[in-house]
């Protein structure tokens, strides 16, 4: 009589178990962080920065990118730019809210602190970030895609990502530099 309980009680935990380790495979899923702006680095066929009075354009015609903007940029910008341009094509925001009732003006965002345009090989339209303010409790900054309704809070080393590619694009004493 035991050895039967004893099986039946093995085969009731097979059971659990077994129904358990399906229903895990067909829980759903949250979606796997992606980059905020959808895009990949080699995409990338120009770039607008603009930060205050200053201004940064890049373009990659051919494998290298080109300096536009200022002219008299130093030999190692281009290889700031398509370090900024990687960083900026693999953002994941920390954070992601809704901008319902929230001003722009609250979070830096109007007028933004910085304002990227991205020009991307095949899309008709550029990818505009915006980005405002440091978020209070620090590590991050407000951003905001140009064509969407959401608000991100995006890691601050997209800040010091820009600061490098303005330094190693001015010359120094330029303005900006």
């Amino acid at each position: 009589m035991q050895r039967r309980r004893l099986l039946g009680l093995l085969i009731a935990l097979g059971v659990v178990v077994a129904t358990a380790l399906v229903l895990e495979r067909l829980r759903p899923r949250a979606p796997a962080h992606t980059s905020l702006l959808g895009i990949r680095p080699d995409e990338v066929v120009a770039i607008r920065v603009r930060e205050g009075t200053r201004e940064l354009r890049a373009a990659r015609p051919a494998a290298v990118w080109r300096i536009e903007a200022p002219l008299a940029a130093r030999p190692d910008a281009p290889a700031a730019v398509a370090e900024m341009v990687d960083v900026l094509a693999t953002l994941v925001p920390v954070d992601t809210f809704e901008r319902r009732e929230i001003d722009r003006r609250d979070l830096g965002l109007a007028p933004p602190r910085a304002r990227i345009e991205i020009d991307v090989r095949g899309r008709a339209e550029q990818v505009v970030l915006l980005l405002g303010d440091y978020v209070p409790t620090g590590g991050s900054v407000y951003g905001a895609l140009a064509s969407d309704r959401w608000i991100h809070q995006i890691g601050a080393g997209i800040v010091s990502e820009i600061e490098k590619a303005f330094y190693l694009t001015f010359q120094p004493g330029e303005p900006g530099g």
